[in-house]
């Protein structure tokens, strides 16, 4: 083994000889194989279902899904995150409907985003182009400072000759063709500036003459094969209650997946709950926010964090009268025990 070990490293030091500059890896450990730099940490729900500790930093990860199944919320919970770590978020706002309100709410700070605007493909990949090169600047100073760039999202980004056409123009894949060229370069600035790059997308169905149809994530083949993450998200039900006589959803029952990965374990399709607050992971964080918003209707519920929520609930009359009910039903259990125990001393005696 001893032998091959050095075998390996001369040819190492030949090669970097012959290039006249380090040019081969040399690594011991799992991670560094799989050439991640770092990762942006997430909740238990999510590291079941990548079998990874999280959002992979150098790396591109796209979240697929249709309408209300949670990308965004998902989306959310990483650019807090990142913030709370101090990092720097930026968002390439491409559809224009990004609930600042709502990042507020679940613990984000909206005015800490810088925000890129755009209109067309084109102008999209323009912003990541000027990122790219704003972090390379950073990277000077703050060679370890989380970044991470959201792109929102890669399928409302229309290409300028679509844009600019009359109806009865024919554009075939100019998209793709677009994407394909540009994502080239966006996968080695994502390594080399050590760059977290989120992108939403959409994914459709391809329907063959023959066979099963296949399910395609949007925007070109170069967007799939370049992308080391690519995340599902499923709406499996509402989450909905009766308050004031009136049916209400608060949330929705969602379930995220892996539709590509090459990091991590074992994967599952794992259960998560969106409300308004955010992500609930598991049965009992939902029940414990069940109790929480009992008797907040649908208007206010979407007001408060879930900090607030809990503080509330605790202050409350409800839930002090609840607290002295459970006392007084504790007192009344031990001086059943106490009678109890003295009915037995007495009939011993």
């Amino acid at each position: 083994m001893e032998e091959k070990k050095n075998l390996a490293q001369m040819m190492r030091d030949r090669l970097n000889k012959r290039a006249g500059r380090k040019v081969t890896l040399e690594t011991t450990k799992t991670e560094e194989l799989v050439q991640v730099e770092g990762w942006i940490e997430m909740p238990e729900y999510f590291r079941r279902a990548t079998g990874a500790p999280g959002i992979p930093i150098g790396h591109i990860t796209q979240v697929i899904g249709k309408s209300d199944t949670g990308k965004t919320t998902l989306i959310m919970e990483v650019m807090v995150r990142v913030q709370k770590t101090g990092g720097v978020v930026f968002l390439i706002d491409s559809e224009h409907k990004f609930s600042f309100e709502r990042f507020r709410i679940m613990g984000g700070i909206a005015e800490d985003i810088v925000i890129l605007p755009v209109e067309s493909l084109e102008a999209a990949w323009n912003a990541w182009n000027l990122v790219c090169e704003d972090v390379e600047d950073l990277r000077k100073s703050n060679p370890d400072l989380p970044i991470l760039a959201v792109w929102d999202s890669a399928a409302a980004s229309i290409p300028d000759a679509i844009l600019e056409a009359e109806a009865e123009d024919q554009h075939v894949s100019v998209e793709a063709r677009v994407n394909n060229k540009e994502i080239r370069k966006l996968r080695q600035k994502a390594r080399k500036y050590k760059i977290a790059m989120l992108i939403i997308n959409h994914s459709y169905f391809s329907l063959p003459k023959f066979g099963v149809p296949e399910e395609i994530v949007k925007g070109g083949t170069e967007s799939f094969y370049l992308s080391t993450l690519i995340l599902k998200t499923k709406r499996r039900a509402w989450l909905k209650r009766t308050i004031d006589g009136i049916d209400e959803k608060f949330g929705v029952h969602s379930l995220l997946e892996v539709f590509k990965g090459h990091l991590g374990g074992a994967k599952a399709t794992t259960p998560f709950y969106i409300v308004p607050q955010g992500i609930l992971d598991g049965e009992d964080a939902l029940k414990e926010y069940k109790d929480l918003i009992r008797d907040i209707n649908g208007p206010e519920l979407n007001k408060f964090s879930l900090e607030d929520l809990r503080h509330a609930y605790i202050s409350s009359p409800k839930k002090q009268k609840t607290e002295e009910e459970k006392l007084k039903k504790s007192k009344n259990k031990k001086k059943i025990v106490n009678t109890e125990e003295e009915s037995s001393d007495e009939s011993e005696d």
